[in-house]
């Protein structure tokens, strides 16, 4: 790698760390190659102005998703209901699960779908 790419680098890992931790863990490394291809193919300037277009529009998405996706787990487990919320379904258990396990309230069953569960 050449001295004036490291810098660039370094910027540009700076900048991953907006996205949710588990968005960096997969795909990190893909990012960083796609960044260097970037700057190879367009060069510094164009290179750049298309990666921080795309962060402005990929960070605050994979956010949302991020959001999105604990409320679901939350609704599920412990029976909190969101407003507004445009895909509240199960992610976690069954559909045909009743009950929040999670609540204290929740009384397990002793079998399910053939399944000894105590």
């Amino acid at each position: 790698m050449t001295r004036t790419g490291t810098p660039r680098l370094r910027s540009y890992r700076v900048l991953l760390w907006l996205y949710p931790r588990w968005f960096r863990r997969e795909y990190g490394e893909d990012l960083l190659q796609a960044f260097r291809d970037e700057l190879r193919d367009r060069g510094p300037f164009r290179g750049w102005l298309r990666v921080i277009a795309d962060l402005l529009v990929s960070i605050p998405t994979q956010h949302r998703e991020a959001v999105m996706a604990h409320r679901s787990s939350s609704s599920d487990l412990v029976g909190i209901v969101f407003t507004n919320h445009p895909d509240l379904r199960r992610i976690l258990l069954a559909d045909d699960w009743v009950g929040q396990p999670l609540r204290k309230d929740f009384e397990y069953p002793l079998e399910y779908h053939g399944i000894r569960c105590r």
